[in-house]
């Protein structure tokens, strides 16, 4: 891959019948938009006694390259739960990545790290970790 990748990934938040995808891009304020934006997604998380909507996870993919992004996500509590899932992505001509055979179609695609916090990691800490780096900010 050669050069650094960029801090990017996506968000995944699951439901038994619903998924959203929250696609965040490094900015000057990468590390302080994650946190935010998984609080925020914390009402997801949180049942909906509590304000929340019960759902069940809140998951990262990220470049398999990228060691930044994934430290960010292991930052705000998410645990490594796919360490590469190969070829998960197809990309523009324009994007760095590794090139596929012309017989496998051609084009780019990339490997991919996938991270999550489920409802339980949220009640068990992942909570109130995210609370104290949203409130340092």
């Amino acid at each position: 891959m050669g050069r650094a990748q960029a801090n990017e990934g996506a968000l995944c938040c699951l439901a038994a019948d619903k998924r959203a995808n929250i696609y965040i891009q490094q900015t000057n304020g990468f590390n302080y938009e994650v946190p935010r934006t998984l609080d925020k997604q914390g009402d997801i998380l949180e049942v909906p006694a509590l304000g929340g909507l019960g759902w069940r996870r809140v998951q990262w993919t990220a470049n398999a390259d990228n060691a930044a992004s994934i430290r960010c996500a292991e930052r705000m509590g998410m645990k490594m739960e796919a360490s590469v899932l190969r070829w998960s992505y197809c990309l523009g001509e324009e994007k760095e990545g590794m090139d596929a055979p012309a017989e496998r179609g051609g084009g780019k695609g990339r490997h991919s790290s996938l991270l999550a916090v489920c409802w339980d990691d949220w009640e068990n800490g992942v909570r109130d970790h995210v609370a104290r780096l949203v409130e340092r900010r």
